[in-house]
């Protein structure tokens, strides 16, 4: 019998012994969630894990504050529902019983869903050293992180910038890709567009820049007809190919650079790069009558004009007249005069045949500009104060006269026709 009392004695003890310390284990568990916070878009998912130095066989619960914005399922995937705020709460249990909590705060954002991303170019072509900007479009609107991260599939053929300006630089075929750049996004959603590199016409160069006629009747021996040749650089562009085309067929016609004339008038000739980069040149043409314009001169009413003879205040005095009357020219859309004037004017400008003419001793006088380009053709522009009226005419030479001519410093009117 005592044997026994001393064996049960024995047995309470151990177990008084290994109950505290098996209680003390359980409050000492603890764990800890992957993520204490994080974002997530809606339509995606993200796991969160459990980590935990206890060795014990504990069971994980999950459960979301608001299943309508972020659900979490029996794994810990949490999946954004819509936009707003929840905590995900994950509960560690021992023998039925709670042992340790942990919580993530989730912020659920709008996601990008689509995105678009247009060429503004015809067929994708890109021309070398000519920026364009894509046009994307990123869906829905309300998108929190619509910004798009852009990237070239080869630099060395071309570049984008952080706007989606793609510029190129040497020819060949490149893919451009815009994509999305969100918070834990599973997958970027991305949009790209193929372009063709070429070298572009970068410079026409013709002949001449100026072509000047005179009607039959005044030179009836005179050429009608005049080549320009022309040189589209670089060698090593794509398409050297150009087209040329007349502002008025009823002045100057063209065919592959032969210039024909019909009438009296001004006409541009245009030469345009056939490969779409928008690289011209012009040549002006002018058939010339010594038919002399008239036209209002109202704007030099009240501005004094005489002549006189010192250099520094004829050349003040020509820019005076001259600036009006290209004014009143543009004013009235006599384009074809304006050009002619504007013509004379660089061109004498040029070469130094500007000058102020009239009377020193009558201010009612008229007071002309006259002005010759480099084969001796004269055009005239007379202000007559006496009635408020410009007079342009031209001439087959450089007339002199008896009225005392002061010559312009030109480099100060050349600026006006520009």
């Amino acid at each position: 019998m005592k044997r026994m009392i001393t064996v049960f004695l024995a047995l309470l003890l151990c177990t008084a012994m290994i109950g505290p310390a098996f209680a003390e284990g359980e409050t000492n568990i603890t764990i800890r969630l992957s993520e204490s916070s994080l974002e997530i878009g809606t339509g995606n998912k993200i796991k969160l894990t459990v980590e935990t130095d206890s060795t014990e066989k504990i069971k994980y619960t999950w459960e979301s504050s608001d299943k309508k914005i972020a659900s979490v399922d029996g794994n810990g995937t949490v999946a954004g529902a819509k936009e707003g705020e929840a905590v995900i709460t994950c509960t560690a249990t021992l023998n039925k019983e709670v042992v340790a909590t942990a919580t993530c705060a989730v912020k659920v954002f709008t996601s990008v869903k689509s995105v678009r991303a247009t060429s503004p170019v015809k067929g994708n072509v890109l021309f070398v050293n000519q920026p364009v900007q894509i046009e994307t479009t990123v869906a829905p609107e309300e998108a929190t992180y619509p910004k798009l991260i852009w990237t070239s599939s080869d630099e060395s053929i071309a570049t984008v910038d952080e706007n989606g300006v793609v510029t190129g630089h040497l020819p060949g075929k490149v893919k451009i890709t815009c994509a999305t750049d969100q918070p834990n996004q599973a997958k970027a959603v991305s949009a790209d567009t193929q372009f063709t590199v070429k070298q572009q016409v970068e410079e026409i160069r013709l002949s001449t820049t100026a072509l000047v006629f005179w009607v039959k009747e005044i030179v009836p021996d005179g050429p009608n007809t005049a080549e320009i040749t022309m040189e589209a650089l670089p060698e090593n562009a794509n398409d050297r190919k150009v087209k040329w085309e007349t502002s008025d067929k009823n002045v100057a016609q063209v065919n592959n650079g032969k210039i024909t004339v019909k009438n009296a008038g001004a006409c541009a000739i245009t030469v345009t790069a056939a490969d779409g980069g928008g690289t011209t040149a012009v040549c002006d043409v002018f058939v010339l009558s010594p038919v002399t314009y008239r036209f209002s001169a109202s704007a030099l009413e009240d501005a004094g004009i005489v002549f006189t003879e010192d250099a520094g205040k004829a050349t003040e005095t020509a820019g005076q007249i001259v600036r009006a009357a290209l004014g009143r020219l543009a004013e009235i859309e006599n384009t074809s005069r304006a050009a002619m004037l504007a013509y004379f004017v660089r061109t004498a400008a040029a070469n130094g045949s500007l000058f102020l003419t009239g009377s020193p001793d009558d201010a009612a006088f008229p007071v002309t500009v006259m002005m010759a380009d480099d084969a001796g053709n004269c055009a005239m522009l007379t202000y007559d104060p006496a009635w408020s009226t410009f007079y342009f005419s031209t001439a087959l030479r450089f007339a002199g006269n008896d009225f005392p001519q002061v010559q312009v410093d030109g480099t100060a009117l050349a600026g006006m026709t520009e």
